[in-house]
């Protein structure tokens, strides 16, 4: 882990089915910053 002082997210989610999704949408609505990743691609453009 580097000691750069850049976040580039504050939490990340890995799965955007159903629940992550809007379990994601909701934090992104609250202001924190989220990584995410999904094994289809079209699910997180």
């Amino acid at each position: 882990m580097s000691n750069n002082s850049a976040q580039l997210a504050d939490i990340g989610l890995a799965g955007l089915a159903v629940m992550g999704q809007n379990l994601v949408l909701n934090m992104a609505d609250h202001g924190f910053k989220v990584a995410v990743f999904n094994r289809t691609t079209a699910t997180m453009q």
